[in-house]
């Protein structure tokens, strides 16, 4: 007899998580909705992550890992777990080892996905904590994510910052394969932006989504994990990259000054990066590179620019622009109080 289908495919891509991967098994065998599969794949972990899934798949056939010879990476590892997941399962989400779901996630984003089958990608709002599990906000308070609820198709937005967290992005299939013109959901020239580079594809391309202003999974902050403050100009890069190349014929005539945009943002956030740093060569370089996609004048770039050019010491320099900074975010909020 022929194996029905499970509805979701959770992907979860995991590398020496052997402390927080139990927890992540975990929140997804708890789900109110139990129609789905978990594909782990392990990517060649030297601590006790083997055991782990072992013992789990042992317990739970839905629980379904393999393990790669060599480490290939977070994007690869999660392309794997897609390309063993079941063809015909309706959804996929992509769940990172270290995080985990709240019990509601997949009832609560398959409820409105089968009544919205117009949308390709339905979406929430997730916690962000410390590494031992203490909310500190949520991510759309990070982002100052401008979406209202419901059905959008805000890809403007979009282009101006990544409003989707995986962990709580369900994406219809269908609409995946119809509108994405690669076979594998993630690039695999990148590492930290692959997720966004997804869903910039996606909404470029007429897809619609639909978000749900619920909280419905934990994003954990650790020294590892791959939002965290030092790898900032790693992932500055490769947005940049996404929206110079990849976007380029893609982006539909009406967002082009928007992806202009968004390259003179990550390039002058680049500069702004590297002066805070005390890197004042780099910084020097990448403010360059900025004026060059900038068609107004903007008073950030001027100032740092200056400070930048100061016959001081670098750590000088450095924390003068530190101040400019938050005297910058000062006038900001009085001026929109």
């Amino acid at each position: 007899m022929k194996e029905r289908a499970p509805l979701v495919s959770v992907l979860m891509a995991t590398y020496n998580y052997g402390r927080f991967l139990p927890e992540a098994i975990e929140s997804v065998l708890a789900q109110r909705m139990g129609d789905f599969e978990l594909i782990v794949g392990d990517n060649a972990s030297t601590d006790h992550t083997p055991e782990i899934l072992r013992a789990y798949a042992g317990r739970d056939p839905r629980v379904k890992p393999f393990c790669n010879r060599v480490n290939v990476g977070i994007t690869a590892n999660f392309n794997r777990c897609y390309q063993r997941a079941s063809p015909h399962s309706k959804y996929f989400l992509l769940l990172p080892a270290d995080d985990r779901l709240t019990p509601d996630a997949l009832e609560a984003l398959v409820e409105i996905a089968e009544r919205h089958p117009e949308v390709a990608v339905v979406h929430a709002d997730a916690y962000r904590t410390t590494s031992n599990g203490r909310v500190l906000n949520t991510y759309t308070q990070m982002v100052h994510s401008p979406i209202a609820p419901g059905v959008h198709q805000a890809a403007r937005a979009l282009y101006r910052t990544n409003y989707i967290p995986a962990q709580v992005a369900l994406v219809s299939r269908a609409w995946f394969q119809r509108l994405y013109p690669e076979p594998l959901p993630l690039a695999d020239d990148l590492v930290y932006a692959s997720d966004y580079h997804l869903w910039l594809q996606i909404f470029s391309r007429g897809g619609r989504g639909y978000y749900l202003p619920r909280q419905l999974a934990y994003i954990r902050k650790h020294e590892r994990a791959h939002t965290i403050e030092a790898n900032i100009v790693p992932r500055l890069l490769e947005e940049r990259y996404i929206f110079e190349h990849k976007l380029k014929g893609v982006c539909p005539p009406e967002l082009e000054e928007e992806r202009v945009r968004a390259i003179a943002v990550r390039t002058a956030s680049l500069g702004f990066v590297h002066l805070r740093r005390g890197q004042v060569e780099r910084a020097g370089f990448w403010l360059s590179q900025a004026l060059r996609y900038t068609t107004s004048p903007r008073r950030d770039l001027t100032v740092a620019r200056w400070i930048a050019g100061l016959p001081a010491p670098r750590w000088v320099r450095a924390q003068l622009w530190r101040l400019a900074e938050v005297g910058g975010r000062l006038w900001s909020r009085r001026a929109s109080a």
